[in-house]
C-alpha cells in the first residue's frame, strides 16, 4: 500500500513538472552573466572619440533668428540627419543641420496650432513631429513647424514616447498617496490606444526624491526591435536586465561595482537646487547616487554605460565620468574615464553627441560632437 502511495505522488510530481515546463510564459529566472574584468585594458585602443565640432545652444544667427536655449532636455534626428532640440522652458525646438549649422526654430509658448505648452518630449516619425503636451496629448506638425492634427495620450504622467513597428511605447509614472511612484512601459496603438503594460518598476526614492538628479527615465533603453535594457536594483548593485517586446528577461549581467557616496561639492549642490523642498520636507537626498546614471545603445549595438557621481552631481566639467561598454549579450568589453561622456549623452549614426553643463557666468551651454572610433578587430 505505502508503495502504491509513493508511487502515485511520484506520478503527480513528475505531471506538476511537465505542466510548467509545457507553458508558453517564459521563467522570471534569467541567466545571469557576472564579468570580472574588461575584455580589453586600458592601455588598448579599443575606442576613441575624435571631435568634429561643439554646438553653441546660446547664440545669435542674424538679426532675425535669435536663439538661446535656456537647457538641451531631448534630441531627436530626421531622416537627413538634422538635429531637432527641445527646450522646454521656452517651448521651442530648435533645429540644426548635420554639421551643427542652424536652420529654423519651431514653436514657442502659447495655444495657437503651431506652439507649444508644457512640452517635455517629443519624438520624429513618418517625417512627422510628434510634441508631447502637459503629458496628456500629442501635437502632430510637419518638419517645418506647419500644424496636421493633435491625438490625446489616455495615460496620465507620460514621461516619453518612442515609435516602435506601427506602435508606441509608452513610459509612465505611476504616482500612490504614500508618496511612493512607480514607472511602467506599455505599449499603444497608432492613435495611443489599447495599452497593453509590458513592464513596471519602482523608483525607490518614491516622490521624495530627487528626479532631476536621479532620471529614472535613463535606468530604461529601447531599441528599434522592442527589445530594451533596464537597470536592476539600482541603488544597491550594479546590474543590467535584456528584455523582450513582451517585457520577458532574456539575460542579465554585471560588474563589480562599490557604492560610494555623494562627494561633499554634489551634496552641497544638491542642498542649493532643493533648498525650499528639503527645509518644507518635500524631498529628501539618497547618500548615493543611482549605480547607473545612462544606457546608451550605438550602431554596433554595444551599450554604453555611464556609472555613478558624474559630472552633473558636482558641476565640475573637467570630472571624469566613468563609462563602461557591454556587447548586446552582456560581455564586458571596455571601461574608461572621460569628461566627453555623461548621462545627457546621446550616440546617432556613429557620433556621439554630449550636451556640456552650463556655464555659470555665461549661461552658455554646448553639444559636443564626436566620431566614435573603434580599434582595428576590435569592432564586431
Amino acid at each position: 500500500m505505502f508503495e502504491k502511495k509513493k508511487n502515485l505522488v511520484l506520478i503527480l510530481s513528475m505531471s506538476i513538472i511537465l505542466i510548467c515546463n509545457s507553458s508558453n510564459v517564459r521563467p522570471q529566472n534569467s541567466r545571469i552573466i557576472s564579468n570580472q574584468n574588461p575584455e580589453y585594458n586600458d592601455d588598448s585602443d579599443f575606442v576613441t572619440l575624435k571631435k568634429l565640432n561643439s554646438i553653441d545652444t546660446f547664440s545669435k544667427v542674424m538679426s532675425k533668428n535669435d536663439y538661446s536655449i535656456k537647457d538641451v532636455s531631448v534630441i531627436r534626428f530626421d531622416a537627413e540627419d538634422n538635429m531637432y532640440i527641445l527646450d522646454k522652458y521656452a517651448s521651442k525646438i530648435i533645429v540644426f543641420d548635420n554639421e551643427g549649422n542652424y536652420l529654423r526654430a519651431l514653436g514657442g509658448q502659447g495655444w495657437g496650432p503651431k506652439e507649444f505648452d508644457g512640452t517635455r518630449s517629443f519624438f520624429i516619425k513618418d517625417r512627422q513631429l510628434y510634441v508631447l503636451q502637459r503629458n496628456r496629448y500629442c501635437k502632430i506638425l510637419d518638419l517645418s513647424g506647419n500644424y496636421i492634427s493633435e491625438k490625446l495620450v489616455p495615460p496620465a504622467n507620460l514621461s516619453w514616447i518612442e515609435p516602435y513597428d506601427n506602435k508606441f511605447l509608452l513610459h509612465i509614472g505611476v504616482p500612490d498617496r504614500e508618496l511612493k511612484l512607480k514607472y511602467r512601459l506599455s505599449i499603444a496603438g497608432n492613435d495611443f490606444n489599447d495599452e497593453e503594460i509590458i513592464f513596471e518598476y519602482d523608483f525607490p526614492p518614491g516622490l521624495t526624491g530627487p528626479n532631476f538628479r536621479h532620471d529614472p527615465r535613463k535606468w530604461l533603453e529601447p531599441s528599434e526591435n522592442g527589445e530594451f535594457y533596464f537597470a536592476e536594483d539600482n541603488y544597491n548593485s550594479y546590474l543590467i536586465g535584456k528584455y523582450d517586446i513582451k517585457g520577458s528577461p532574456i539575460i542579465k549581467f554585471r560588474r563589480p561595482y562599490k557604492i560610494k557616496h555623494y562627494s561633499q561639492k554634489s551634496k552641497e549642490n544638491f542642498k542649493i537646487i532643493y533648498k525650499r523642498a528639503i527645509e518644507e520636507g518635500r524631498i529628501k537626498m539618497p547618500e548615493s547616487p543611482p549605480v547607473i546614471r545612462t544606457i546608451i545603445r550605438d550602431d554596433h549595438k554595444y551599450l554604453w554605460v555611464v556609472s555613478g557621481e558624474t559630472s552633473y552631481d558636482n558641476d565640475d566639467p573637467e570630472y571624469e565620468n566613468t563609462v563602461d561598454i557591454f556587447d548586446e549579450n552582456g560581455k564586458w568589453k571596455y571601461s574608461f574615464k572621460s569628461k566627453y561622456v555623461s548621462q545627457k549623452s546621446i550616440i546617432h549614426k556613429n557620433r556621439l553627441y554630449d550636451v556640456t553643463l552650463i556655464d555659470p557666468e555665461s549661461g552658455k551651454q554646448f553639444i559636443n560632437v564626436y566620431q566614435i572610433e573603434y580599434g582595428h578587430n576590435k569592432r564586431e
